[in-house]
């Protein structure tokens, strides 16, 4: 029985065009609009992230309590590098 239930639903919905549904469009593209000003947010927001990264991907860690000071020393070159550039 539940077979031909089914076969009978997949029917409807082959023969029944879908109708868009507007407001979960819109909403969707609110949606959207809104994880791209995240993004926008996010690019603005650590601007030395890309020191933190480089220095740790050499240290071993981003953990800038467990550097060495030649990788503190190079982490600060690249801060002040960041900041001559903004």
């Amino acid at each position: 029985m539940r077979a031909i239930i089914t076969a009978r639903r997949k029917r409807r919905r082959i023969l029944e065009p879908q109708k868009p549904d507007i407001e979960k469009e819109a909403e969707k593209e609110k949606k959207d609009d809104d994880d791209k000003k995240d993004d926008d947010d996010k690019k603005d927001y650590n601007e030395y992230a890309v020191c933190t990264e480089s220095v740790g991907s050499t240290a071993g860690t981003t953990e800038r309590s467990k550097w060495d000071s030649g990788d503190k020393d190079r982490y600060n070159r690249c801060l002040e590098h960041v900041r001559q550039g903004s």
